[in-house]
């Protein structure tokens, strides 16, 4: 049985998760297609977006430890619950955007 706190604390979590990103993120850049993303880079990492494959990958411009991050964007990258995992990766790698959901 849930107790009044442990509803309530819930009741918030709920709330915030379904906050529209632009209202949590407003100053980012809403990105609708992958033409959006084409030529976005930082200091850190640019996105090498493949056009005819709807695909791409994050890329560090410095090697580490002998090895260049890469993340992987999948075609499924604006569908579903993916298009949020998406957008904080390329947050959480310094690009100021919110990518839209297809659905």
């Amino acid at each position: 049985m849930v107790n009044k706190k442990q509803k309530k604390r819930k009741m918030k979590q709920v709330k915030f998760h379904q906050l529209p990103l632009k209202k949590r993120y407003p100053t980012a850049t809403l990105i609708t297609e992958w033409k959006g993303l084409v030529g976005l880079e930082n200091k850190d990492y640019y996105l090498n977006i493949e056009l005819n494959h709807y695909s791409g990958y994050i890329e560090a411009r410095k090697e580490k430890d002998g090895c260049r991050l890469m993340y992987y964007l999948s075609t499924h990258t604006f569908y579903k619950s993916q298009f949020k995992q998406s957008t904080h990766m390329l947050q959480k790698y310094g690009f100021n955007v919110i990518l839209a959901n297809w659905d």
